[in-house]
C-alpha cells in the first residue's frame, strides 16, 4: 500500500545513519567477508530498530512482526550482496590495473623484500610499488623487480617526481 511505502520514506536516512554507525562506508580491503557479514548485521539491525522505534512515534499505524523479521531478513541479505558484488567489482578492477595507488618502500633489505612480494600477490589491494628508497644500494640497482630510485634524503622528491600516493617504511629495527 502507499501509505505502507511512505512511512519507510524516514527510514532511508536513518538506514544511512546505521550503515555509517557500522562503519560500511569506508572500505577496507583487509575485512574478510566474514567481518563484512557481522557489520552488515550490525548494521541492518540498527536500522531495524529505527523502524520499530518510529512505529512508536506514529501510533496510527504500526508493523507487524512479521514483516519488521521479513524486513530485517531482506535488509541483510540485499545489503551484504551488493557489498559483495561492489568489492568483487573494485577488486577485478584492480587486478586490470584501475584504481591503482602508488606506493614506494623505504628499505630494500629482506623486510621491505617481503613486503613488495606481499603486495604483488594481492593485486586486489590496488596497490602497485613502484621502487624502494635505500641508502645502502646503489640508484638504478633492481631488487624483487623493482628499481632503486634514491636514497632516505630523496624521499620527498621521489615520492612527488613518481606520483605516489603511498609509502611503506620497511626497515629493521
Amino acid at each position: 500500500e502507499g501509505r505502507d511505502l511512505f512511512l519507510l520514506l524516514p527510514l532511508l536516512p536513518l538506514h544511512a545513519v546505521a550503515l555509517r554507525v557500522a562503519g560500511l562506508y569506508e572500505y577496507r580491503h583487509e575485512r574478510t567477508k566474514a567481518d563484512e557479514a557481522f557489520l552488515v548485521l550490525e548494521a541492518v539491525s540498527l536500522a531495524t530498530l529505527f523502524l520499530v522505534a518510529s512505529t512508536f512515534f506514529v501510533r496510527s499505524y504500526s508493523y507487524s512482526r512479521s514483516v519488521i523479521v521479513l524486513f530485517w531478513v531482506l535488509d541483510v541479505l540485499s545489503v551484504y550482496s551488493v557489498r559483495l558484488g561492489i568489492r568483487d567489482l573494485v577488486r577485478g578492477m584492480r587486478r586490470h590495473g584501475r584504481f591503482v595507488r602508488r606506493a614506494v618502500v623505504v628499505g630494500a633489505g629482506p623486510l621491505g623484500q617481503e613486503v613488495v612480494r606481499r603486495l604483488r600477490g594481492h593485486p586486489e589491494f590496488g596497490v602497485r610499488v613502484v621502487g624502494y628508497l635505500d641508502d645502502g644500494l646503489p640508484v638504478g640497482e633492481r631488487v624483487e623487480g623493482r628499481e632503486v630510485l634514491g636514497g632516505y634524503a630523496a624521499v620527498t622528491q621521489i615520492l612527488a617526481e613518481h606520483r605516489a600516493d603511498q609509502l611503506f617504511v620497511a626497515l629493521p629495527m
